[in-house]
């Protein structure tokens, strides 16, 4: 089933590494039953993730339902049904399909199984949660290219050049205005972008910039590459705020090293 999202994310093709082809699901759960120490009393589907059109969910989840119901005919003792995640948010100015349209949709599908149904809307829930705030260190020209050139970058968000995903970005200052410019980090790679757009708030150095929708797939995929400390984590409560990840130092990345 083909999620029509990015090919990186799309995790329910023929060429994907994950799971079986739902041909293959029968003979699987046969043989299941006859190993010891092992039960199989659930079906799950994951096709993709940031799917801004859930339709392709509906479809799966019709094809899944159908095994489930083949399998429970049969015998096989099916206590759940997972459709998976791939929930989207509004990282940008689009308008995805919502996680009570998809259920409006496959609830007269599921329905008539009796199963327990799961989801895994992960990203739904915490990505509009996080932001990521960079210091400006310079605007840089080459030719007719102008960049704006952060503390962060790939190291500490690694979706835009893993994905070509674009982020928000809003200046902390207020009434800032817009200048044609890429937001780039200074890690030593080309990929090392935190925007993919040609115009960005006009940011000066010292300032700072937020990238917000963050906080799914931001600090968890952050790393230490070209020696740089993962940031620190802040938690925003109303008017108050607190540490509750203190920034990595160069003595705990040195930590595991052994001396030979």
């Amino acid at each position: 089933m083909n999620a029509h999202t990015h090919p990186y994310i799309t995790t329910g093709l023929a060429s994907s590494k994950f799971g079986v082809p739902i041909s293959e699901a029968t003979r699987l759960y046969r043989l299941a039953a006859t190993l010891p120490g092992l039960r199989a009393d659930g079906l799950g589907m994951h096709i993709g993730s940031q799917m801004e059109d859930l339709s392709p969910v509906v479809e799966a989840t019709r094809g899944l339902a159908h095994l489930a119901a083949e399998l429970l005919a049969q015998g096989v003792p099916l206590q759940h049904i997972d459709i998976g995640g791939g929930y989207p948010i509004a990282y940008g100015d689009t308008q995805p399909d919502t996680p009570s349209k998809l259920a409006m949709a496959i609830e007269p599908i599921l329905r008539p199984l009796g199963l327990l149904v799961l989801t895994e809307p992960g990203r739904r829930l915490v990505g509009a949660a996080g932001a990521l705030l960079v210091r400006i260190l310079y605007q840089k020209r080459n030719g007719n290219h102008t960049f704006i050139v952060a503390d962060g970058g790939m190291n500490a968000l690694l979706r835009p050049a893993l994905y070509r995903a674009q982020h928000r970005l809003v200046a902390v200052r207020e009434n800032t205005g817009e200048v044609q410019a890429q937001v780039v980090g200074p890690v030593c790679e080309s990929t090392d972008v935190l925007s993919l757009e040609e115009t960005a708030p006009d940011v000066q150095p010292g300032e700072l910039l937020a990238i917000l929708d963050t906080g799914a797939y931001g600090f968890s995929m952050a790393s230490e590459y070209n020696g740089r400390p993962r940031p620190a984590e802040v938690l925003v409560d109303g008017a108050a705020a607190r540490l509750v990840r203190r920034r990595q130092s160069h003595e705990e990345m040195m930590a595991p090293e052994i001396d030979p």
